[in-house]
């Protein structure tokens, strides 16, 4: 079994081919695999310890033990064989992205929007850097931030489970975040999208600057650009590694040219809307660019 969002990802390629839009092919590491290669290293009975201690750990408690359970997850590599077994399943020597996709993110009323990780890898041809990544991503299971999140929603910590959706690294000219319903008044005739140039780790870094801000009406399909970008810098693959360049606005599309703002705004409103309607409730959805064609990589329920 995968989470939310591996089988989110599933039906994202179906519904795609009949909306004008592309959606990453993939492979899920399921749940249970994490507890199968801590026993076969020897760290489970420590792992459970570690579980048992947070269920009841004061807040001043909880970061050294949260510091010790993701180290320990996070130094526990998945096995040689599910790696060759994910490999046969992308294609050949791509650098690939490892997505969380647990069964407590990506629910209605449990986004769990940004508390889990991706990490970029050269991927599977790179056995130690692949294992890396995916280890990463169970590890980010833990971090406090995490933990507080599920105790807050009165989810045990025993009861959280991870799986890996491992996915083609995307190398896109830009990157969205789009809201089908405008999260500031709950407008349900607003769609609202944020864009950055390049990797739309950026979107989520904390780094100084603004992305493109879009509303799109979508009675009229009227576009309005509400703000635009200026990150300085953009986040870019390089042999599966995210790196930060420097942005020249003189070269981005949307900052200098108005009818490629609204065709983009246009193309978005089509995807939000097919989704919303195939999932039945307004959503959150992440995306690229890639050489002029639209993909989607992410949509869950829109918090509102």
């Amino acid at each position: 079994r995968c989470g939310a969002k591996a089988a989110a990802c599933r039906r994202l390629a179906e519904i795609g081919a009949a909306h004008g839009f592309l959606a990453p092919a993939g492979a899920c590491i399921p749940f249970g695999v994490m507890q199968v290669a801590l026993q076969e290293a020897g760290k489970k009975s420590r792992f459970d310890e570690l579980i048992g201690s947070v269920e009841g750990a004061s807040i001043a408690e909880l970061e050294p033990l949260c510091a010790e359970l993701m180290e320990l997850v996070a130094s526990t590599v998945p096995s040689s064989a599910l790696v060759s077994e994910v490999a046969g399943l992308l294609p050949a020597d791509c650098a690939t992205m490892a997505r969380s996709s647990a069964n407590v993110e990506d629910l209605e009323g449990m986004s769990g929007a940004g508390l889990y990780d991706s990490v970029p890898s050269q991927g599977p041809s790179n056995p130690d850097d692949f294992g890396a990544s995916v280890s990463k991503v169970w590890a980010s299971l833990y971090t406090r931030r995490a933990v507080l999140a599920r105790r807050s929603a009165g989810v045990k910590q025993a009861e959280a489970q991870m799986s890996v959706l491992v996915m083609p690294l995307l190398v896109p000219e830009m990157s969205f975040v789009l809201h089908t319903v405008r999260p500031v008044d709950k407008d349900p005739n607003l769609l609202y999208a944020e864009i950055a140039p390049g990797q739309g780790e950026v979107l989520a870094s904390g780094v100084q600057g603004s992305p493109w801000r879009m509303l799109v009406d979508r009675t009229s399909g009227e576009v309005h650009t509400v703000a635009f970008a200026n990150f300085s810098q953009s986040m870019l693959v390089r042999e599966g590694r995210l790196e930060n360049e420097t942005v020249n606005y003189a070269n981005q599309s949307l900052s200098n040219d108005a009818d490629r703002r609204s065709e983009l705004g246009r193309q978005l409103m089509k995807v939000g809307v097919a989704l919303e309607k195939e999932f039945g409730c307004p959503q959150d959805i992440e995306g690229a660019v890639v050489e002029g064609q639209l993909y989607v990589v992410q949509s869950r329920p829109q918090p509102l």
